[in-house]
């Protein structure tokens, strides 16, 4: 009697257990991904949130090693100097800088040098800096006899006229025989002045840098516009350590306007500024279908900006304008870059693919466990997945550039992808070792 008894409950405890597996596999089949209700909470990460970002050379595009970069507070504080690897990256920990914007300085040999914004969005742990293209510096070289003294010239990238930036050497202005060397550098290839309302019009660079002369020599400055003959414009000096300008007095403007003639006692690299102003405004438009990405992925894709000019003005530098545009902050943090008068292509990239931490009301912990919850499904079973929500779009900037009593309209069309939203989703949990 005991025997039957006993059969009895183990029979009826199989077919339980059988009925249980069963539900569990077709309400498995049945289950439909759940959208998470409501906005993810924000978590603090504790990982380290490090800036990167490359050097590049503007014509090739390949990698710079061993470039300087400069690392500095808005208000011109250094960070930090560190330098790039075989690769021509560079990264530093910000984690606790305590700032949302840090400026990026770089230069390397026989290079000019570059700066960009760099963002840092705590709320997000996400950072972002435009990479940084450099342009070699090439110019004119020329052997000077110190009896007789001589002149060295060469052609400027961004002049309104033919003239060249030169250099005038009296005889006894030199101690000995030296070669001297002069070059036009773009004001793409070199750090903007710290000043909304002015701007470098023409940078001419003299070597060997720090060689003083007994006696003053004579620099010519072609403009990249037409300026009032006689009036006078700043000079500026930069400093190829902390690659930033200092005044040096002033300059003449000739007269045919075209280019300005001053006297110096040493060889370093200057630039004339003029008052000046970028008047932008930008609007944005989606530019493809929307799309997801899981943690890790990414998208590209290859253009080249297009750069409009409405209005038509002989007396202001096509180039000069292409240059100030890529050295100007709201437009160079996409990318944008010119070389030798030219817009380069640009290859976009999705944002760094992470996921963010999960919502808080989307996870408890059970007996030391951690265990997902669905608000919505409060006695369900399950797990959270994410995937980044990305679009790309055309970001089209237009306004007027004016330098002195010059100026012109632009249209500048930039494209650009955006993360829109984090999208969770819930998967029900069923049963691996049942058959179904």
């Amino acid at each position: 009697m005991k025997d039957k008894m006993s059969n009895s409950i183990v029979l009826l405890f199989l077919l339980l257990i059988g009925s249980l597996l069963f539900n569990s596999c077709e309400g498995s089949r049945s289950a439909p991904t759940q959208p998470v209700p409501g906005n993810p909470v924000v978590v603090t990460q504790t990982s380290p949130l490090i800036l990167s970002g490359t050097v590049s050379d503007v014509a090739t595009s390949s990698a710079i090693a061993g470039a300087n970069v400069l690392l500095n507070k808005t208000d011109g504080t250094a960070i930090t100097v560190i330098s790039t690897d075989n690769n021509g990256r560079y990264a530093y920990d910000v984690t606790n800088l305590n700032v949302d914007k840090v400026v990026v300085h770089a230069v390397a040999s026989s290079y000019g040098s570059s700066s960009v914004s760099a963002k840092i969005n705590i709320s997000n742990y996400t950072t972002s800096v435009p990479p940084i293209f450099l342009a070699k510096v090439i110019g004119t070289t020329a052997n000077i006899v110190a009896l007789t003294g001589g002149q060295v010239s060469t052609n400027s990238t961004e002049s309104v006229s033919a003239k060249p930036i030169g250099i005038v050497i009296p005889a006894g202005a030199l101690s000995q025989n030296i070669s001297i060397s002069v070059s036009s550098v773009d004001c793409s290839n070199v750090s903007p002045l710290n000043s909304s309302n002015q701007f470098l019009t023409v940078v001419g660079s003299f070597e060997p840098s720090g060689l003083v002369f007994n006696s003053p020599v004579t620099i010519t400055l072609p403009l990249a516009y037409v300026a009032v003959p006689g009036a006078t414009l700043p000079l500026n000096l930069l400093n190829t350590s902390t690659l930033t300008w200092s005044s040096f007095g002033n300059a003449t403007v000739d007269a045919d306007g075209k280019s300005i003639t001053f006297q110096t006692t040493h060889f370093s690299t200057y630039g004339a500024s003029d008052i000046g102003s970028l008047n932008i405004t930008s609007s944005t438009s989606n530019d493809g279908s929307t799309f997801l990405l899981s943690a890790g992925g990414s998208q590209s894709y290859t253009y080249t900006p297009i750069v409009t000019f409405t209005t038509t003005n002989s007396n202001l530098s096509n180039s000069w304008i292409l240059n100030t545009l890529a050295n100007d902050s709201v437009v160079s943090q996409y990318g944008f870059r010119v070389y030798d008068g030219n817009v380069m292509p640009i290859t976009i990239n999705t944002p760094t693919v992470v996921e963010p931490p999960l919502p808080s009301n989307y996870k408890k912990t059970l007996n030391g466990q951690v265990v997902y919850t669905n608000p919505s499904l409060p006695t369900e079973n399950g797990t959270w997945t994410w995937q980044g929500v990305y679009q790309r779009v055309s970001i089209t900037v237009s306004g007027t550039i004016t330098i002195g009593n010059q100026s012109k309209n632009l249209t500048v069309v930039i494209k650009q992808y955006i993360k829109v939203s984090d999208q969770w989703t819930w998967v029900k949990a069923h049963d691996q070792g049942s058959a179904s």
